[in-house]
């Protein structure tokens, strides 16, 4: 149902399509936010009647548009890029593995006779990586890491704020900790499609216990209740994996025992959540 399936009958590989149709909304985003700021912004605020903004403030409001967009497109990048390295073995007429980029069969994935796979990896799969799917992450690190000493500032906060703002100040990069999180995740996701569900389920068990783990020792956030929210977040993400491996089970009573206890685990996850916003605002 997406824009893939219109070029399903073309000799574009659907993973090389999704990739070039994510850099192209980067390029619009890059572009139209400029356009916004630069010359329609204080056009609107003139056709309001209010102050026209100044050029160093309005690059501020620039910045904190693009990182914040940038950031929240993040998963889906990320997913793009590894579908294509996600492969899934085929057995030829002859017998023998042969090994083809899911979704796109026609290409040969990693052959040393056929070049097009690493040329697609070469040509547009490592540098979507380094300046889209790592670059995001070690940029925002950078800029952290470069106003670290000055965090409380007013216009440091303005500018990087929803990247820091409501952790301990000496866990200002824990939201690149749950970049990578769920970097991992999304990986695992596509680079493990070919994988039996109970494989994925233990990769997906793993990953998600050990955040669980780090999430108890650090507590990275300054409020209590966010602590709490998190631990409780991860416990039920934990237990949902968990379950949802039960109901892959051919038996009728444990999938059907599997599904109630995914269900009542979420929505107690829910009450708890209400109950610890509830009891923070009236300490508060």
């Amino acid at each position: 149902g997406g824009l893939d399936c219109v070029f399903n009958r073309t000799s574009i590989p659907t993973p090389v399509f999704n990739l070039l149709v994510s850099l192209i909304q980067v390029i619009v985003l890059l572009v139209g936010t400029y356009v916004y700021w630069r010359y329609c912004h204080n056009l609107v605020l003139r056709m309001l009647g209010r102050k026209v903004m100044r050029d160093g403030r309005m690059k501020v409001k620039m910045m904190i548009s693009l990182i914040a967009m940038l950031y929240m497109m993040h998963s889906g990048m990320t997913r793009n890029l590894f579908a294509l390295f996600s492969c899934e073995g085929y057995r030829d007429e002859n017998g023998s593995n042969d090994l083809r980029l899911r979704n796109s069969l026609m290409v040969h994935c990693f052959d040393t006779t056929d070049m097009t796979h690493w040329l697609l990896i070469g040509g547009l799969g490592l540098p979507y990586m380094v300046l889209l799917v790592v670059g995001i992450p070690v940029m925002a690190m950078y800029f952290l890491s470069k106003n670290r000493n000055n965090l409380m500032n007013p216009l440091t906060i303005e500018k990087y704020g929803f990247l820091y703002k409501g952790y301990s100040e000496k866990y200002w990069y824990w939201e690149v900790m749950i970049l990578v999180r769920k970097l991992s995740l999304a990986a695992m996701s596509v680079l493990l499609v070919g994988s039996s569900v109970y494989f994925q389920g233990l990769v997906a068990l793993l990953i998600v216990a050990t955040s669980l783990f780090v999430q108890i020792h650090i507590r990275p956030y300054e409020d209590r209740i966010l602590n709490r929210a998190e631990e409780l977040g991860l416990i039920v993400g934990n237990l949902t994996i968990f379950l949802g491996l039960v109901s892959f089970d051919n038996q009728e009573i444990p999938t059907l025992m599997a599904s109630i206890g995914i269900f009542a685990v979420n929505a107690i996850w829910f009450v708890f959540i209400g109950y610890l916003l509830w009891n923070g605002v009236n300490e508060k």
